[in-house]
C-alpha cells in the first residue's frame, strides 16, 4: 500500500524552529490528488494547524501532487498556500548520471536485442547529454545544500546567490571553450559552436533563476539586518526600526552574546524593549529505519521516533 509521509516545520513566538514528523498516512484505496489532498488535510487538522500560518510546501514529482488543474498543489493554493517546491530532482538526476556512464553497454545491448538506439551513436546528442549530465549535477548540489535541520532563509539566500555567481564563471568559461567544470562534456571533443550553444543555455538558467528568485533580491537588506544586526547602518533600515537598532549596537552585552550564540538563540535571548527587531526575526525564521510485524500504527510510531530531533533511548536501561 502506498505511504504518505508528513512533515511540518515551523517557529513559534519564542522563535523556537522545529520540524517535526506529523504522520505516515496509509492509502488503503486510490492515490489520486484528492485522496492525498484529504489525506493531508485530515491529518493536519488532527493537529489543529491554523492554514491561514501556511507558508509553502515541499513535494515529491509525482502527477498526483503536480497536476495543473487538479493536482494537490493546486488544492492547497486555494487554502493560500503560496510556495511550493519539487524534492524528486536528486533522484532523477543520477538516473541521468548512470545511463550517461553506462551509455556504450546500453548501446551494445539495444544492438543485440535488434532494437538500435540512434542517438546512442550520435556524437552531438552524446555531447548534449553530457552537458545535461554535468548542469543536473551542479543544481543537485545546490538542492543538497538547500536541504536539512534547522536552516535559515539567510542560508538558503546564499546558496543561490553564490550559484548564480557560479552561472555566470561557468558561461564566461564555455564560450572560451573551457569545460573545467563540466566533467562529462569537458571528457569529450566539443567544437566551438556546440560550447556557444551550452553557453547560451546558461544564460536561459540564470534568467530563470533572476525570475524565480526575485524576492532573495528584494529582500536582500532584510537579511542583511538579520543576519548582521550589530554591523547594518541604522540609517539603511526602516524608520520605525532605526532608534532600536542602535540601542542594541550599543549594548556590549548582547553585543557578546550575538558572538557567542548562533542566530536563532541571540533573537530567542532579546529583552522585551527591542520588540521591532523580535518580531523582524520572527518573520525571517518563518522564511526559512528492528521489527518483527509492522502494522500502520507502528509505522507512524517507528517515524516519528526516528525523525525525533532530540530523543536519545537509554539502551542499557531498556
Amino acid at each position: 500500500m502506498a505511504k504518505l509521509a508528513i512533515f511540518i516545520r515551523g517557529v513559534d513566538a519564542a522563535l523556537n524552529v522545529t520540524e517535526e514528523f506529523v504522520s505516515v498516512v496509509t492509502m488503503t484505496d486510490t492515490t489520486t490528488a484528492n485522496d492525498v489532498f484529504v489525506s493531508l488535510v485530515g491529518a493536519l487538522e488532527n493537529l489543529e494547524v491554523d492554514w491561514s500560518r501556511a507558508v509553502s510546501v515541499a513535494k515529491d514529482g509525482a502527477p498526483s501532487m503536480v497536476g495543473r488543474k487538479a493536482g494537490v498543489v493546486v488544492k492547497l493554493r486555494e487554502k493560500g498556500l503560496p510556495y511550493h517546491t519539487d524534492v524528486r530532482w536528486l533522484s532523477r538526476g543520477a538516473v541521468l548520471k548512470q545511463f550517461y556512464k553506462l551509455r556504450k553497454e546500453i548501446a551494445e545491448f539495444m544492438q543485440a536485442k535488434g532494437k538500435p538506439v540512434e542517438e546512442l551513436d550520435d556524437p552531438e546528442w552524446i555531447r548534449d547529454l553530457a552537458f545535461l549530465v554535468d548542469i543536473t549535477e551542479h543544481l543537485n548540489v545546490l538542492n543538497v545544500t538547500m536541504q536539512g535541520r534547522n536552516k535559515l532563509v539567510t542560508e538558503y539566500y546564499d546558496s543561490v546567490r553564490a550559484f548564480q555567481s557560479k552561472l555566470a564563471l561557468w558561461k564566461a568559461q564555455l564560450s572560451q571553450r573551457n569545460a573545467a567544470h563540466f566533467p562529462c562534456l569537458k571528457s569529450l571533443s566539443v567544437n566551438h559552436q556546440s560550447m556557444v550553444k551550452y553557453a547560451s543555455l546558461l544564460s536561459g538558467l540564470m534568467h530563470e533563476f533572476d525570475n524565480r528568485f526575485t524576492v532573495f533580491t528584494e529582500l536582500e537588506k532584510d537579511f542583511a539586518l538579520f543576519r548582521s544586526p550589530f554591523t547594518t547602518d541604522a540609517s539603511e533600515v526602516p524608520e520605525g526600526m532605526q532608534m532600536e537598532l542602535i540601542d542594541l549596537q550599543c549594548c556590549a552585552r548582547l553585543k557578546d552574546a550575538y558572538a557567542s550564540t548562533g542566530i536563532e538563540s541571540f533573537y530567542q535571548s532579546l529583552p522585551p524593549e527591542y520588540p521591532i527587531i523580535t518580531a523582524f526575526a520572527v518573520m525571517n525564521l518563518n522564511k526559512s529505519k528492528v521489527r518483527n510485524r509492522l502494522t500502520h500504527g507502528h509505522l507512524n510510531d517507528v517515524m516519528k521516533i526516528a525523525t525525533a530531533q532530540s530523543l536519545s533511548p537509554n539502551v542499557d536501561k531498556l
